[in-house]
């Protein structure tokens, strides 16, 4: 691994960190739930149940899984 592509994984990952702490501090202390809002946009955008959007979640997981698995 080159130095470039080592500190573009070390930086994503840190921002990923960081991004998982504000929101962790802002639903501690105001109770907003983003993730909910966000799926609530998705279903008025595109018209999708929660069961739609269930099973895109389970197809995603099961395609994860399979590569993971595969190597």
């Amino acid at each position: 691994m080159t130095k470039q592509e080592q500190f573009t994984v070390t930086s994503i990952a840190l921002l990923m960190l960081l991004l998982s702490i504000y929101l962790y501090i802002d639903f501690y202390f105001t109770g907003n739930t983003h993730s909910t809002d966000a799926l609530s946009g998705m279903t008025q955008i595109f018209g999708m149940t929660d069961e739609h959007i269930q099973n895109i979640n389970s197809e995603i997981t099961v395609k994860v899984l399979s590569q993971v698995t595969s190597k």
